[in-house]
């Protein structure tokens, strides 16, 4: 499971995961306090395991790539820091290599049926296809 390995990952790192914290329209948050970083995951409104493997890769990616701001950043910083965490998500739950192969073995595999195979959610998973094929 990577989700487990994800968490030992996060554990092994020194962040602090709280899956009690109520976020239901984030669902999800990183946060670095005085160089302590913290992932808050509110696992009752996450719908699948899908989902839930995608908002702890994301915000793994804030705390690994130390990509944070703060509600005042400017616009472009926060896009540059989202990107860079999706990107790591990305790396971490998609393998480019496997991707590819499995494109190529069927050719016309339907995004779903993509994210089924590597369980992430269907938008994840087109975000996936855009960076690995749109570079």
């Amino acid at each position: 499971m990577i989700s487990d390995k994800m968490y030992l990952e996060a554990e092994k790192a020194g962040v602090i995961i709280d899956c009690t914290v109520k976020l239901p329209e984030t669902k999800s948050v990183s946060l670095n306090i005085d160089d302590n970083m913290f992932i808050g995951i509110d696992d009752k409104v996450m719908q699948t395991r899908a989902e839930e493997r995608v908002h702890l890769a994301h915000e793994l990616g804030h705390c690994m790539t130390g990509a944070f701001y703060s509600l005042y950043s400017p616009i472009d910083n926060r896009g540059y820091v989202e990107r860079k965490a999706n990107v790591y998500a990305i790396k971490k739950l998609i393998n480019e290599d496997e991707l590819k192969k499995i494109i190529k073995k069927y050719n016309d595999i339907s995004v779903w049926e993509l994210a089924e195979h590597f369980e992430v959610t269907e938008d994840f998973m087109r975000m996936a296809l855009e960076y690995y094929f749109a570079r």
